[in-house]
């Protein structure tokens, strides 16, 4: 029980114990109203002040868990991102070991800034990919955005925009703005290089 509740019961309890004498003498000598006045009197109050410690609690007790939900939510905020880290460095680390073994002619670069997580470059390909579990529309405009600070920074446009799937799992809509954004979509390396291989014969978008 809060502190400021038990304080309340507690002077409760006292209140009612200073009027018991005083309650029980009036009624001995017949003033029953009077002792039943002094009586409510004195529970209203008392009930007034516990209702009072009450709602404090419980304003208090609200402010608390209100906290603690953006407590958890920052937690889950910063495990969420810790976690999306070490899925792209993860990728690039896999992704980087099978272009060397598979298409050596493919320089994967681990960037990890603004505009991609991967860069790829050989045979006049530069393209730019993104590295999530389960694509968002939030992938999509970032890595569309982010083309202008690729520009910048490398002195050259990206010529493929592709999102990396880590769960596979791409949801409907988000497929949809990617198509309608010129952005690709791949799953595994081997799509990835097909991507690629694309834009080298001409065939990419």
């Amino acid at each position: 029980m809060p502190a400021d509740v038990e304080e309340a019961l507690a002077s409760a309890r006292e209140a009612l114990k200073e009027v018991r004498e005083a309650v029980i003498e009036l009624a001995e000598r017949g003033h029953h109203s009077a002792a039943v006045e002094l009586l409510a009197s004195t529970v209203e109050k008392a009930f007034s002040q516990l209702g009072e410690a009450m709602v404090r609690s419980v304003v208090e007790l609200r402010k608390s868990l209100e906290e603690e939900r953006r407590l958890r939510q920052a937690l889950e905020g910063r495990v969420g991102r810790v976690e999306g880290l070490l899925v792209e460095r993860d990728v690039a680390d896999r992704l980087a070991a099978w272009f060397e073994r598979k298409a050596p002619e493919y320089e994967v670069i681990r960037w990890f800034r603004t505009g991609a997580d991967v860069l790829i470059e050989g045979r006049g390909v530069f393209a730019a990919v993104e590295i999530t579990v389960r694509p968002g529309l939030e992938d999509v405009e970032q890595l569309r955005v982010g083309v202008g600070a690729l520009e910048n920074a490398w002195g050259k446009r990206p010529n493929l925009l592709v999102i990396w799937s880590e769960s596979g799992l791409v949801p409907e809509h988000v497929v949809r703005e990617a198509d309608r954004a010129g952005i690709r979509i791949a799953r595994e390396p081997r799509e990835l290089k097909a991507l690629l291989d694309e834009v080298v014969s001409g065939g990419g978008r």
